[in-house]
């Protein structure tokens, strides 16, 4: 939508460059860089072009209602009998046909996120089980195995927070 030098000449602060904020990867699943253009809008006063974040390609508005009116065009219910005029149906199965891969790696993604953020929590409880029902320790293996989980779990969050990932536009 801009050249490079236009970006660089008309743009004030970078920091509300969405490509210039440094998020992690569970920081861009769950939108944390758009923070500041919320706080941004949510200011009484005008907001000028300078302030506006500069979006990827991808993300702007002529490429996705060109993909929308392609998706009008080419996909249709497959269904005769929901055909009807103004009922809604066609546009969901277009939507949902256009939309699936991106929610299937969103769905993923949730359930990557929730994972590694509950490993390290159900060791912790395999470990109090274990120091419970063995209280002379006399099989240590299965309380190693469950530190070493504890340990794992932890530094797989630690380093899913850490940004060391390049913003992609």
């Amino acid at each position: 939508m801009f050249r490079g030098n236009t970006v660089r000449a008309i743009s004030l602060k970078p920091d509300y460059n969405l490509c210039n904020k440094a998020v992690s990867l569970f920081g861009k699943l769950f939108f944390s860089y758009a923070g500041s253009v919320f706080m941004l809008g949510g200011s009484k006063k005008l907001i000028s072009f300078d302030e506006l974040p500069i979006l990827p390609a991808r993300l702007r508005a002529v490429v996705n209602l060109s993909q929308i009116r392609y998706a009008r065009r080419s996909i249709k219910l497959p269904f005769e009998s929901l055909r009807k005029l103004g009922s809604g149906y066609e546009l969901a199965y277009q939507l949902l046909r256009v939309n699936f891969p991106l929610v299937c790696t969103i769905q993923l993604l949730s359930v990557l996120a929730a994972t590694t953020y509950y490993v390290p929590i159900a060791f912790i409880q395999f470990f109090l089980k274990y120091i419970e029902t063995d209280p002379q320790r006399n099989d240590t293996s299965w309380g190693w195995f469950y530190v070493t989980g504890i340990f794992v779990g932890h530094f797989v969050v630690v380093l899913c927070e850490i940004d060391f990932l390049p913003c992609i536009p």
